[in-house]
């Protein structure tokens, strides 16, 4: 890591003695991102006696790779493979993959050197096509050096919205899957060493939509306070809005109390009228069933003096 700056990467295999065997960084975990379009990812580069080693010292991968390499959403910002005549290194994109006229992918450097630290420029559109460009140090004389057409509708990492993150590897181990059998080279006497730095993945996220609020129902029985009645209220059928739209129901009565039940005891002092007199047992009726005249009111008692 270069001081002060936590996103760089380095390795020298000149300092390293058992030579065969794979050297490799993820930033998952720290530095990751969703693809999306209006961003930008910028990043400084040098590297030196590179030869005859699959080296790639900055790529980007989604967090669940999915075959093939050109579908899968992988970028190889920088990389070189056998198959690469004349050791030269370039930007793998795998337009063999996903045809397209204008896709773009040529070897645009040599492994041997980067003639000095070099900067690189990446951008999707607001159509969703992924470019980068290859710059002097001061970010001058740039040329375009990679094309992916439509990346973000093509891509799996994409599609499913995946988490990206960077690698850096150098992949000298003698066997392997077919990516080593394509590109690999077992050179157990490399001296290659490469640097990235300054690393900068930039350009907000994107807005989501506003939601369209629901058309209300004209129905009837979609608006409370006309829930009462059938068909269309809000509008009726000719585009009148009817009073009760946006009224709730008018709430129901309360209740009437109950009436108070009706005395039931025959009892003489149940009745008013009849302990008024003073009366005892039964009055209303009397034993034998009478109906004595004091029962149902009060009665007058008139003092003859």
């Amino acid at each position: 890591m270069c001081a002060g700056d936590r996103t760089s990467i380095t390795l020298d295999m000149s300092e390293v003695n058992g030579k065969q065997g794979c050297w490799a960084y993820s930033s998952g975990g720290s530095l990751e991102w969703e693809m999306h379009a209006n961003m930008q990812i910028d990043f400084d580069a040098e590297w030196q006696d590179c030869t005859t080693v699959w080296f790639a010292p900055l790529w980007l991968t989604p967090q669940t790779w999915i075959a093939p390499q050109g579908l899968s959403g992988e970028i190889d910002l920088i990389e070189s493979c056998r198959a690469h005549h004349g050791d030269t290194v370039g930007t793998s994109i795998r337009c063999d993959q996903h045809p397209d006229s204008q896709c773009l992918e040529p070897q645009w450097g040599q492994a041997q050197s980067s003639d000095g630290p070099v900067h690189f420029t990446a951008n999707i559109d607001e159509g969703g096509t992924w470019t980068m460009k290859k710059c002097n140090f001061d970010r001058t004389n740039c040329q375009l050096v990679s094309r992916y057409p439509k990346y973000l509708e093509t891509t799996k990492g994409s599609q499913q919205h995946m988490k990206y993150n960077f690698m850096s590897d150098l992949y000298n181990g003698g066997a392997g899957d077919g990516g080593w059998g394509a590109c690999g080279t077992l050179n157990l006497n490399s001296q290659c060493k490469y640097k990235i730095a300054n690393i900068q993945v930039s350009g907000s996220s994107p807005t989501p939509p506003t939601p369209t609020p629901p058309t209300p129902s004209a129905a009837c029985s979609a608006n409370p306070g006309c829930a009462h009645l059938s068909g269309n209220c809000c509008p009726a059928n000719g585009g009148v809005m009817l009073a009760c739209c946006g009224h709730s129901p008018t709430p129901p009565s309360p209740p009437m109390p109950p009436t108070p039940p009706t005395p039931s005891s025959a009892a003489c002092n149940a009745n008013a009228g009849c302990a008024a007199l003073g009366l005892s047992g039964d009055c209303c009726p009397a034993n034998g069933g009478m109906m004595l005249a004091c029962c149902g009111g009060h009665t007058q008692i008139q003092i003859q003096v």
